[in-house]
């Protein structure tokens, strides 16, 4: 029996530690991703083109930024928030799939080039569940399936409406 428990004890410690092994996302780890993020109403605009960083500051928690773009018949948007992700590595061992929930803050900013009179900003929040797979130890694909919300409270656009667009964030990932 002790020889049961001593064998038992050992390999459950050995699965713990070949799980630690598996998790993509770990302190220290540094993330940028780039790509396309396409929107609930993006047949009326220019598919928007992101970036993002973030880096661990503990095993499960990541912290960065991140900026979305887009232009089209003189109307522009940028984006800029600070975010947040909480990596479920810990619970999904799959050695190069790192699953994660992450929220944005910040700015939304439209304006119409040559014409300041319509332009407007907005505070935007945006939780995002995504998925990056690594084929490499430093490279790999994403996919974050989110909503943004926002409201203008100056300028052109609708004063005072609020919005909500679902967006699919597709694109690469680069481990450093």
């Amino acid at each position: 029996m002790k020889k049961f428990i001593i064998l038992s004890v050992s390999l459950f410690s050995l699965l713990l530690v070949t799980q630690a092994k598996a998790q993509v996302f770990e302190k220290g780890t540094k993330l940028i991703d780039a790509g396309f993020e396409f929107q609930e109403s993006f047949e009326e605009t220019v598919i928007p083109v992101f970036g993002a960083f973030e880096i661990g500051v503990t095993d499960d928690i990541g912290v960065g930024a991140k900026m979305r773009f887009w232009s089209k018949h003189d109307v522009n948007s940028l984006v800029i928030q600070a975010t947040g992700a909480y990596h479920f590595g810990r619970f999904i061992p799959v050695e190069k799939l790192d699953v994660f929930g992450s929220l944005g803050l910040g700015v939304n900013r439209i304006w119409v080039s040559d014409y300041a009179e319509y332009s407007a900003s907005s505070f935007m929040i945006s939780p995002q569940i995504g998925a990056r797979y690594f084929f490499t130890e430093k490279f790999g694909v994403t996919a974050k399936l989110g909503v943004d919300s926002y409201r203008y409270d100056d300028g052109y656009y609708d004063y005072g409406s609020r919005y909500t667009d679902v967006n699919l964030a597709l694109g690469v990932s680069f481990k450093f």
